[in-house]
C-alpha cells in the first residue's frame, strides 16, 4: 500500500500538527512502506515540507534529535555544522536545512528550524537531561512529540528527564571529554551523560508500564500512514504523568527493582 504527500498532510494534521506549534520529531519511515512521489520531491522532502508548512516556521518550530552516538569514546571531533546525525533521514534533512540551529552536545545533539530554534537549541547545560537542556525547554513549552513509524514508548526519552529529576539510584552522571570544533579551532570540552550502573544488572521493560499508566488518563493520538502509523502526545502532559508513575514506583522504568544494589551504602 503506497502513500502520497496528501496522505502525509492528512496524517500529521490528525495528530495536531498545526500553525505555530512546537514539534519534536522522531522517526523511522521504513515501516510506512512505499511512497508515491509528487513531482520531483523525495519521500524525505515530502515529510519535512509538510511539517514545515503545517507548523509555519515563521510562527512555530520543528525540532529533531540530531545525535551522533558513534562519536562516544572516540577522538573524532564533533562539528555542529557538519557532523552527520545518526537519528534517521528525516532528522538529517532538518539538520541540513538553511537556518538550522544545532546544540553542542557531541553525542546527543538536537537541531531545530523555525521561530524559536535559537531558544530550544541555543547555549545551555552540558548534559542531555536536566535543567536548561533542550529536553526541559520542550517539556516546559508543552511541545507536541510526533513519532513516525514507531510507537512513542520506543522513541520518547522524556522518561530519562524524569529519572534524572527524581534521582533514580540505578543511574549516575558520567563526564566525557571530547574534541569540539569551535570558531577558534578544536577544543576538548566536558559533556555529561546520565548512564546506567552496569553492575546492577538492570532489565528494561521498554516503557510498557509507563505507557500503560499514561493511557489510563490520556488518549494517544495516532493515524495510519501507508503500511504503518504515526503518533503524537503532548510532552508536558506526558512528563507530568510519568512523574506520577515514578512517585508510585521509583523503579517503574525497569522490569523489577535491581537485586544488585551497588548504589546502597
Amino acid at each position: 500500500m503506497r502513500y502520497s504527500k496528501k496522505d502525509i498532510c492528512s496524517a500529521y494534521t490528525k495528530l495536531g500538527v498545526t500553525h505555530g506549534k512546537t514539534v519534536l520529531l522522531k522517526s523511522d519511515i521504513r515501516p510506512l512502506g512505499l511512497y508515491t512521489p509528487a513531482e520531483k520531491e523525495t519521500v524525505v522532502q515530502a515529510h519535512i515540507s509538510v511539517l514545515c508548512d503545517l507548523i509555519d516556521l515563521s510562527e512555530g518550530t520543528l525540532v529533531v534529535n540530531a545525535g551522533s552516538p558513534s562519536l562516544c569514546n572516540t577522538n573524532t571531533p564533533y562539528d555542529p555544522a557538519h557532523t552527520p546525525c545518526e537519528m534517521g533521514v528525516l532528522s538529517e534533512q532538518v539538520r541540513t536545512l538553511p537556518g538550522a540551529v544545532r546544540t553542542q552536545h557531541p553525542f546527543y545533539s538536537y537541531a531545530a528550524v523555525g521561530k524559536n530554534a535559537d531558544f530550544f537549541c541555543g547555549p545551555g547545560a552540558r548534559g542531555v537531561f536536566g535543567l536548561n537542556t533542550p529536553k526541559q525547554r520542550l517539556i516546559d513549552a508543552n511541545a507536541l512529540f510526533v513519532s513516525v513509524g514507531l510507537h512513542p514508548r520506543l522513541t520518547s526519552a522524556v522518561v530519562h528527564q524524569v529519572e534524572l529529576m527524581m534521582g533514580v539510584p540505578y543511574r549516575y552522571t558520567k563526564e566525557f571529554l571530547h574534541p569540539i570544533v569551535t570558531e577558534t579551532g578544536i577544543e576538548n570540552q566536558p559533556f555529561y551523560l546520565h548512564v546506567l550502573r552496569r553492575e546492577c544488572s538492570i532489565q528494561r521493560d521498554l516503557n510498557a508500564k509507563i505507557f500503560a499508566y499514561y493511557e489510563q488518563e490520556h488518549a494517544l493520538a495516532s493515524a495510519t500512514l501507508g503500511m504503518g502509523n504515526v503518533y503524537s502526545l503532548s510532552m508536558g502532559t506526558y512528563y507530568a504523568t510519568t512523574q506520577k508513575a515514578f512517585l508510585d514506583d521509583l523503579f517503574v522504568w525497569l522490569k523489577e527493582e535491581p537485586q544488585k544494589k551497588s548504589y546502597r551504602i
